[in-house]
């Protein structure tokens, strides 16, 4: 045989070496130890956890009808200053955005001319007046010498045609007088009603005349309007008494109050609707609107306006109405052409049941809720639902009071699995949540 220094092998009858053998030995020891101890790991795993997820219980409560879009400040009255007449501007009696009160001096236009053109024609009515009087007394004297027949008829019917003449010439330049004043009272360029001047390119010195054109804007402060376009839709829910506005979880329709992802308030696109005072919608009178508005900085104004117009016509193309609300403005907080953002309320004085928009899911055959059953196990339910209320959404079937619906960790729950619920606010927040109503 032969002899080999290699480390015996399976298959292969060999004489090893006595070395090799005490090489092997230490490794193989060490690797049946490692092997030993994994095999109690290789025992049964534990059941998987639960998912946790957020719950809310359908609640009844009273609900306010409510929208919001976006409104336009106007100004009740707003005039451009002109000027009437023409000259060099002698003073100018405002501060550019200041308050203005009614028959404030606005604008002097040097008077020299027009007060001379007063006085001239004031000389003339004077000279009138002396000839009309001689006239008189020449129309006096012949009609006795025609009565004593002493003069000719004629004689008398000139006379009477002189003191004709007389009066026309004195009331032509009283009237001339007139427009004389006229003219200048129009230097002084005053405040239309108390208000708001806005700014102005004017300047003492400067030569103005009725191709000037504006000279400055004057604009009322208190009260004021607030314009917005409302949705036919929408303008009909507010309107009407108990309008019906559902929408299923099967329609392919659009719902009324929700977007493909999911309902949302009324937007710019899809404003709420004002009433119109006295409307009736064919059931009923109205319940009474509240307007409120939002400045551009997030701040309330703490002033309720009133709708006092709304438009006679849909506008097409657009399918809204024009909708003025009137508000005080003591303070002058609101100035004409602002951007406001306007709420509108209604109380319905009805109790319905309500769950969080976030709640709300979508798929090919509607809307939907996943319902906390028997056992925690998920439930998929269709339901119809109704307007927006806030962050909240009506429920007009497919829903109970007291029912557990799931707000959050959505993505974790699946029909006919069990989940551990949690109160919404404690449960943990996933980043695939649904989005909230307000997004």
């Amino acid at each position: 045989m032969n002899e080999s220094n290699e480390p015996c092998g399976d298959m292969e009858l060999r004489i090893c070496d006595p070395r090799s053998i005490r090489r092997l030995a230490p490794r193989s020891a060490i690797q049946c130890v490692v092997l030993a101890g994994l095999i109690p790991l290789a025992g049964p795993l534990p059941a998987q956890q639960a998912p946790v997820v957020g719950t809310v219980a359908v609640k009844a409560q009273d609900i306010a009808q409510s929208g919001q879009f976006t409104g336009r400040v106007q100004a009740v009255d707003r005039v451009d200053v002109l000027p009437r007449v023409s000259g060099f501007l002698l003073s100018i009696g405002f501060t550019e955005g200041s308050k203005v009160s009614q028959g404030q001096m606005l604008f002097e236009i040097e008077p020299d001319a027009y007060q001379a053109a007063v006085t001239q024609i004031e000389g003339q009515i004077k000279s009138a007046q002396a000839e009309k009087a001689l006239a008189d007394i020449e129309v006096d004297r012949q009609q006795k010498l025609v009565g004593d027949q002493v003069t000719a008829e004629n004689v008398l019917q000139q006379a009477q045609a002189k003191q004709g003449q007389a009066q026309g010439t004195l009331e032509e330049l009283q009237g001339a007088l007139q427009a004389a004043n006229l003219n200048l009272s129009y230097t002084t360029i005053t405040a239309p009603f108390d208000g708001r001047v806005g700014l102005t390119d004017m300047s003492v010195g400067a030569y103005v005349s009725e191709a000037t054109g504006t000279m400055v804007t004057v604009s009322s402060i208190d009260p004021i309007h607030v314009t917005f376009p409302v949705s036919e839709a929408r303008f009909l829910d507010f309107t009407a008494k108990d309008q019906s506005d559902t929408t299923t979880g099967a329609t392919d329709g659009q719902p009324s109050a929700a977007s493909d992802a999911q309902p949302s308030v009324a937007t710019d696109t899809q404003p709420a609707a004002a009433t119109d005072p006295g409307q009736d919608g064919g059931t009923g009178p109205a319940a009474p609107i509240t307007v409120s508005i939002t400045l551009s900085n997030g701040r309330a104004y703490n002033k309720q306006g009133t709708i006092d117009v709304v438009d006679t016509q849909v506008q097409q193309g657009t399918d809204t109405i024009l909708v003025r609300a009137s508000f005080p403005n003591p303070d002058g907080l609101l100035r004409d052409g602002q951007l406001v953002r306007v709420t509108l309320q209604k109380d319905t004085g009805e109790t319905s049941l309500t769950i969080p928009a976030q709640a709300l899911q979508r798929d090919q055959g509607g809307y939907f809720v996943f319902v906390l059953g028997d056992g925690n196990k998920v439930e998929k339910r269709q339901i119809t639902f109704g307007r927006m209320a806030g962050a909240e959404v009506v429920v007009a079937g497919g829903l109970k009071e007291g029912e557990q619906v799931i707000t959050e960790g959505v993505q974790r729950a699946r029909p006919g699995e069990v989940v551990t619920p949690q109160s919404a606010s404690a449960a943990p927040s996933a980043g695939a949540a649904a989005p909230a109503a307000s997004e």
